[in-house]
Order: C-alpha cells, then sequence, then structure tokens
C-alpha cells in the first residue's frame, strides 16, 4: 500500500514536471515579445497595458517554475551541479539584479560580505542564486518601507547567508509554517500578495540537497495589536 502510494505521488510530481515545462515554452514566446514591444515608441496608454502584461507574465512565470522545482524534486529529478564559482560574484549579481525592484519601492539595499569568505568554492551558484534570490524576494515584497540587508559571512565550514528586513513582520503563530508547501502568509480572502506559496519550500529543500540548512531567526513585534515577529532567513551551506 505504502510502495503503491508512493508510486502515485511521483507519478503526479512526473506529471507536473512535464506539464509546467510544456507551458513555459509559449511563456517565453510572450514574454519576448512583449519586451520587444517596450522597446518601440508605442501610443500613449499602449505603453502602461504592454507592461501590465509583461508583469503579468513574469509572475505567471515564476509560478511555473516554482511548479517545476517542486514537481522535479519530489519526484527526484532535480540534481545539484557543483562545480567552482565565486560567491561574491553571485552576491554582487543578485544584488544588481534587484536593485531597481527596490529603488522603485524606495528601500535601501545593503550586501556585507566578510573578507573571510572565500574568492572560491565548490557548489551549485545556480541553485544558490535562486535560493538567495527567493529570499530577497520574499523581503522585498514584505516591506514598504526601510531596508533589506544581505549579509554573508563564514561560520567554522560553513557559509552563512542571511536576508533581513524592516518588515512589519508576521503573526507569531505563522512562523512554524513558513516552509510548509503551499503556506502563505495572511492566507485567506484578503490576502494581499500573489504567488503560490512554493519558494520557501523549494529553498528548504535546495539548502538540504546542498548538505546545508535555512532557519528563520527572530525578533519580538507587533502588528495590528497582535504578537508578531521579525525576520531574518539564514541558509549555510558548507564551503570546504
Amino acid at each position: 500500500m505504502a510502495q503503491a502510494a508512493e508510486q502515485a505521488s511521483q507519478s503526479k510530481s512526473m506529471f507536473l514536471a512535464t506539464v509546467s515545462h510544456e507551458l513555459r515554452t509559449p511563456l517565453y514566446g510572450i514574454i519576448g515579445n512583449l519586451d520587444l514591444l517596450q522597446t518601440k515608441a508605442l501610443p500613449k496608454g499602449v505603453d502602461r497595458l504592454v507592461t501590465a502584461m509583461n508583469n503579468s507574465s513574469s509572475l505567471l512565470l515564476k509560478i511555473i517554475s516554482d511548479i517545476l522545482d517542486f514537481s522535479k524534486i519530489e519526484s527526484e529529478q532535480l540534481k545539484i551541479e557543483p562545480r567552482e564559482f565565486s560567491p561574491r560574484e553571485v552576491m554582487n549579481h543578485i544584488s544588481a539584479n534587484y536593485l531597481p525592484l527596490v529603488v522603485r519601492k524606495q528601500l535601501g539595499l545593503y550586501c556585507f560580505i566578510e573578507p573571510d569568505v572565500p574568492e572560491q568554492m565548490s557548489g551549485d551558484p545556480m541553485r544558490l542564486q535562486q535560493v538567495i534570490s527567493n529570499l530577497l524576494s520574499n523581503a522585498i515584497k514584505f516591506t514598504d518601507t526601510g531596508c533589506i540587508v544581505l549579509h554573508v559571512q563564514c561560520a567554522g565550514d560553513y557559509l552563512q547567508i542571511s536576508v533581513r528586513d524592516t518588515g512589519e513582520g508576521i503573526p507569531a503563530k505563522e512562523v512554524l509554517r513558513l516552509f510548509d508547501p503551499f503556506f502563505q502568509v495572511g492566507t485567506g480572502v484578503q490576502r494581499n500578495f500573489q504567488g503560490t506559496g512554493l519558494g520557501l519550500a523549494i529553498c528548504e529543500k535546495l539548502i538540504s540537497m546542498m548538505d546545508g540548512d535555512i532557519a528563520v531567526e527572530t525578533e519580538p513585534g507587533w502588528v495590528a495589536a497582535l504578537p508578531s515577529v521579525f525576520l531574518c532567513m539564514a541558509c549555510r551551506i558548507p564551503h570546504r
């Protein structure tokens, strides 16, 4: 019975992975054409429509990519591909990618890389970038004023990366569920943020596959007269 259930679960994950992959191909074409349109001189009002379409398409691509990655992990199709890379280059690249979004929200973004961080290390830079990008994206999404701080340091044999923000925090009772698949902060009809609720679950699984760990450091706070916590997401991966 247990074996049959496991096979059924893997079949479902493989089906979702296949469908998600097939959906991404035409979506890339749509986004590419919208990007091309944005380089043209468009009538007044049309440019805003094209931008809105591009933003919605990009969100849809992110959702499909999350489903694809989660399905691949569940069906054991996703593999970590280690190679030599520069952690400084990865962090600087991520910071540069998110700078326009931070500027748009009038926030500060600070990246601190300690001197003891090695110039080169072995790991999967693409998956590490995916994890840190997800943590940064969440921090920016839930922060309306203040700043986000990305801090990289060595902790023994581990590279420790933390993302701290000045957002309002989340209800204390929801912290333990942050890494649950499909869980979203403030779930309900009043929820204001879009997404699948898979991002942090994927981060946890990817970091685990890299022989690391990810945790939430919290500080007490209050939101709407209810106990809440301010978050600092921290992950560690071996650098030796």
